[in-house]
C-alpha cells in the first residue's frame, strides 16, 4: 500500500522567481463564483522547505511567509 501511495504522490517544488497563484484568504464582498486564486506572485525567497517569501509584480515583497498548500504554479 505504500509503494502505491508513494508512486501517485507528486513532490512539489519552487523555485527563486517561479511565477505562483495565491489562495484568496479573505471572502468578504466574494460570492461562489468568484475566483479562489489571486494575481501572480514571484517567488523572492525561500524560507524553509514549504515557505517562501512573495514579490508582486511592482517589485514589493509580501511580509508575511506563505506555505505550499497556498499557492499554485502559473504555466505560460
Amino acid at each position: 500500500m505504500l509503494r502505491y501511495h508513494d508512486c501517485h504522490v507528486r513532490d512539489w517544488a519552487f523555485k527563486v522567481v517561479d511565477l505562483v497563484l495565491r489562495r484568496v484568504q479573505s471572502n468578504c464582498d466574494r460570492h461562489k463564483l468568484s475566483p479562489p486564486w489571486e494575481d501572480p506572485f514571484i517567488i523572492d525567497q525561500v524560507l524553509r522547505l514549504g515557505t517562501f517569501k512573495l514579490k508582486d509584480n511592482d517589485g514589493q515583497v509580501l511580509t508575511n511567509g506563505w506555505n505550499i498548500e497556498q499557492l499554485r504554479r502559473v504555466y505560460s
